[in-house]
C-alpha cells in the first residue's frame, strides 16, 4: 500500500516535468533553443507584459489557456498554451519577436493614432512545432475605422495575401480589426537582431 502511494506521488509531480518538455522532449525552445521554465516560476518578472500579452494582458477576464505549469522560455518568452499546444507570442513591439514577424505583418499601415484604441498588439503562433515549422502571424487592434482606412486595409491585406477580420460592434463607434498571416513553412531562422 505504501509502495502504490509512492509511486502515485512520484507520477503527479512528475506530471509537471511532462507539460514542462511540451513539444520538445529535451525540455528546451523549439524556437531559441533555450532552458524553459514555467509560468509558475516566471511570476517575478518585472514587465510581464512586454514580454507576452498571450500570458500576461492586464485583462479582467483574465488569461485562458495557461496553467502554473505550462512551459515558457526565458529568452524568447513564448510560452506553450496549453488548450491546443501551440507555441505563442504577442507583444506590441514588433520588432522583439526571436522569429521575426513576415514584413507583411510588420508593416501593415495602421490608423491614425488618435484613431487607435488601446495598443496595437502583434502575435506569433506556431502550432506544430517541432513537427513542422508552420506559422500564424497578426497584427490586432481596436480603432475608429475611417472608410479610407478601411478601403487601404482592404486593398493592403489582398496585395500581401492576409485575412481581413472587422468586428463592427453594433451601436460601438469602435471596430475590432485584424490582419493574419498563414504561413506554411516558417523559418526559425533569426534573420534580424532583436
Amino acid at each position: 500500500m505504501l509502495a502504490d502511494r509512492r509511486r502515485f506521488l512520484v507520477l503527479v509531480s512528475s506530471a509537471s516535468l511532462v507539460a514542462l518538455t511540451g513539444c520538445s522532449r529535451s525540455g528546451h525552445c523549439p524556437i531559441c533553443k533555450s532552458g524553459l521554465s514555467t509560468i509558475g516560476r516566471a511570476w517575478y518578472w518585472i514587465d510581464k507584459e512586454q514580454k507576452n500579452l498571450d500570458v500576461w494582458n492586464g485583462s479582467y477576464h483574465g488569461v485562458q489557456g495557461f496553467e502554473d505549469y505550462s512551459p515558457i522560455c526565458p529568452r524568447c518568452f513564448v510560452a506553450l498554451r496549453a488548450t491546443d499546444n501551440a507555441w505563442v507570442r504577442s507583444v506590441e513591439n514588433p520588432d522583439s519577436f526571436f522569429v521575426p514577424l513576415d514584413d507583411a505583418i510588420r508593416n501593415v499601415p495602421l490608423p491614425a493614432k488618435t484613431d487607435i484604441r488601446y495598443r496595437i498588439v502583434y502575435a506569433q503562433e506556431f502550432p506544430h512545432l517541432p513537427m513542422d515549422g508552420s506559422c500564424t502571424e497578426s497584427v490586432f487592434f481596436w480603432c475608429v475605422l475611417k472608410t479610407e482606412v478601411e478601403t487601404k486595409l482592404q486593398a493592403y491585406a489582398i496585395e500581401h495575401g492576409l485575412s481581413l477580420k472587422l468586428d463592427k460592434r453594433n451601436g460601438a463607434s469602435d471596430t475590432w480589426v485584424q490582419l493574419i498571416a498563414y504561413l506554411p513553412n516558417k523559418s526559425l531562422e533569426r534573420t534580424r537582431e532583436g
